[in-house]
């Protein structure tokens, strides 16, 4: 956990995945802060409320405003109701701590990370009505979360709903575009969860990182809730092409008989927010292909093209 703070503003971060990484990097970029990684068990309830409480009296001692951002969490889509229901006790454990800081007369905005695609799994063209139809646990906990944070009325919430993210973090959870370019370039093959014909809604983790670090930085207003997405489906065939053409290589891939991530999900263009910004997925593909090659070269190993 990571606390920013900057006159009478301070951001108390949790998360340093992919996307958490992200939102850190973004808020470097955007002011003076002072910095300071603070502990937070993830395993030991005693200790993380005694933490929880420090970290509370350091936030409520700067005054003025905190933005609590939620990034964090070791689920995923294959996660069972146990393990949601442990995390979901997190979100609720920090939104209890959030509100004794409105308490001590701060102006606390909770900006949580949910999943589009854990929500939304299975649907295609989804707009601002949609209603979350989650088909696994990880997708339930994941609106459970959100509703919990919704009906504490002291607290401004900020929803981010992200498609399927990607990105590259030295020594983190590789992601799918990161295997297949690492495993090219060792001449390894990759095993796919889904099928050449499913169509996802890709975002680069940056691009996340960029917009959610604004909103934490940005006005205070009222409770929303935000899709993050490109508005464009995309193919794991088109994937494969354009990371291809990139590397100058073919990709050896094979995929499961048994798909258990093969269900399309695509956002409409409109659900979008109009301040937000996606970058193009060939122009991603190339980012993280340079992010990947360099890291190779750091580790000492020949990169290819």
């Amino acid at each position: 956990m990571r606390l920013f703070a900057a006159d009478a503003h301070t951001v108390a971060l949790f998360g340093s995945g992919l996307i958490g990484a992200a939102i850190a990097a973004s808020l470097r970029s955007r002011a003076a802060w002072r910095i300071q990684p603070l502990p937070y068990s993830w395993t030991e309830q005693a200790r993380r409320r005694a933490e929880l409480a420090a970290i509370v009296e350091r936030a409520a001692a700067a005054s003025g405003r905190c933005d609590v951002i939620w990034a964090a969490g070791v689920s995923g889509f294959g996660s069972s109701s146990e393990q949601m229901d442990q995390e979901v006790a997190l979100v609720a454990e920090l939104c209890a701590a959030a509100e004794r800081l409105t308490c001590a007369g701060l102006e606390v905005v909770f900006h949580l990370v949910s999943s589009g695609g854990g929500l939304f799994e299975g649907q295609t063209q989804v707009g601002r009505d949609t209603r979350p139809a989650p088909l696994r646990p990880y997708g339930v906990g994941k609106l459970q979360q959100e509703q919990m944070l919704l009906a504490r009325p002291h607290l401004r919430a900020r929803i981010y709903r992200p498609s399927s993210a990607y990105g590259f973090q030295p020594g983190g959870r590789r992601g799918l575009f990161a295997t297949l370019m690492l495993n090219a370039m060792a001449n390894r093959p990759t095993l796919i969860s889904g099928s050449e014909r499913t169509l996802r809604d890709y975002v680069s983790a940056s691009d996340l990182g960029n917009f959610i670090a604004g909103k934490a930085v940005g006005p205070v207003g009222e409770a929303e809730t935000w899709a993050l997405a490109s508005g464009k489906p995309t193919s794991m065939f088109e994937v494969i092409a354009l990371i291809e053409a990139r590397m100058d290589r073919p990709l050896y891939r094979r995929f499961e008989p048994k798909a258990s991530n093969a269900l399309d999900l695509s956002f409409a263009p409109s659900s979008l927010p109009a301040d937000w910004t996606s970058t193009p997925l060939a122009v991603g593909l190339a980012a993280l292909h340079v992010q990947i090659q360099t890291e190779v070269i750091r580790r000492g190993r020949p990169a290819i093209r």
